[in-house]
């Protein structure tokens, strides 16, 4: 949101059966905008009005300092409702530092392991949108030697998540989610059984256990499904038709 003092000269047309309309430019330099969960200070703003008074273009420089001198903004230009947005910072940097420094004040790379910092980083992708927060799950997976680190928003946005996941050993696979805008956190544990099956477990609001089957198909192309789905009741030792009689025998599920 905008939070500013305006200045300049608006003119309104406001005519029956026909939306109010606006014309001119308001100034609103000196004040804050709200972008990414964080109040920018406004270095250089306006609104700009040619057509139905809820729709202005914003033209905006807005940018926030942090405590070792660096600042980091952003330029937003376009419609109001929906301004092309743009990131900078003195000294240049790369984008997820920029983003860092906007949400957190300080450069990704100082970001600890420790719970605080955990929490924290999981708010600062929240506020960051899609877009940005996946960029910095990724940079924030790669310091830390994570296989997974990414926004899941399978469920939709207000069920929106940050998963993170590593091999414990080369069977066992951890993830673990942390709700975003709701309180809610999960853990999904899969190991590997054999070169077709794998035993997948979730913890959290749903919680359940499925027992998968990999299906190869065409040029290595894989599929996994839930074994009790896609496997045919064993008819013997080697099957009628001797070919998934076989493969049962070759590779049956552990006990």
């Amino acid at each position: 949101g905008l939070d500013a003092e305006p200045k300049g000269s608006l003119l309104l047309v406001d005519e029956p059966g026909r939306p109010t309309y606006g014309s001119g430019e308001i100034d609103v330099s000196g004040g804050t905008f709200e972008a990414y969960g964080q109040d920018l200070r406004i270095e250089r703003g306006r609104l700009v009005f040619s057509g139905p008074i809820d729709l202005p273009r914003v033209d905006l420089r807005a940018y926030r300092q942090a405590r070792d001198g660096v600042v980091a903004g952003l330029e937003a230009r376009g419609p109001l409702d929906a301004p092309e947005i743009t990131l900078w910072s003195e000294p240049p940097m790369s984008q997820a530092d920029q983003l860092s420094y906007i949400l957190l004040g300080r450069p990704i790379d100082s970001v600890g392991q420790s719970e605080g910092d955990s929490d924290l980083v999981a708010k600062a992708a929240s506020a960051l949108g899609l877009k940005g927060g996946n960029l910095l799950a990724e940079r924030l997976g790669a310091r830390f030697g994570l296989e997974e680190a990414r926004l899941e928003t399978d469920g939709g946005l207000e069920e929106a998540s940050l998963v993170l996941g590593k091999y414990l050993t080369p069977r066992l696979y951890v993830a673990y989610g942390v709700g975003l805008f709701e309180a809610v956190n999960t853990m999904r544990l899969r190991y590997v059984l054999s070169t077709k099956w794998t035993l997948e477990a979730t913890t959290g609001i749903h919680s359940g256990a499925d027992l998968l089957y990999t299906i190869e198909r065409g040029r290595g192309a894989k599929r996994r499904v839930p074994a009790v789905q896609e496997v045919e009741e064993p008819k013997g030792p080697s099957g009628d038709d001797g070919t998934e009689g076989r493969e049962a025998q070759e590779d049956p599920p552990p006990r």
